[in-house]
């Protein structure tokens, strides 16, 4: 099944979206710890350690969830990369293949003599590079015809 362009935007769309969530859930974090941060400094009493600890684990737990949601970002981007270039290299090997087969016979003897220049025919893509998140995920290239 042929992958669109819609498909392919789609995933640097849910890259954006992992991002988000994880900047609104480094926000909720600095959030808590400054609210925290009051609480504790008022707070007399046993079960002061008791929070101390638990709000430790639990920011440690938000700070691994964060780097978990960005990473499953960079992730995607790979992947799309991937994909794209993958696509790109099927599709010009088709050209090349759709050119080789079109010759007639006195040229497919010439070229079991000198060579077959059906990939010279058809020109080179460049691959595309793994988006980042610095640009917001933006598409580095896409799906081309040959």
């Amino acid at each position: 099944m042929p992958v669109t362009e819609s498909e392919l935007a789609a995933v640097l769309d849910h890259c954006r979206s992992l991002i988000d969530a994880g900047d609104q859930l480094e926000q909720a974090a600095r959030e808590r710890s400054r609210k925290a941060e009051v609480a504790t400094g008022a707070w007399e009493g046993p079960h002061r350690l008791t929070f101390n600890d638990r709000y430790a684990e639990e920011s440690e737990d938000l700070h691994r969830r964060i780097r978990g949601l960005r990473s499953e970002a960079h992730a995607w981007a790979r992947i799309w990369a991937e994909a794209v270039n993958r696509i790109n290299r099927e599709r010009r090997e088709r050209a090349v293949e759709e050119i080789s087969s079109s010759r007639g016979i006195g040229e497919s003897l010439v070229d079991i003599f000198v060579g077959d220049d059906s990939g010279d025919q058809v020109r080179a893509f460049q691959p595309v590079p793994v988006p980042t998140e610095a640009t917001r995920f933006a598409a580095t290239g896409g799906l081309e015809t040959f």
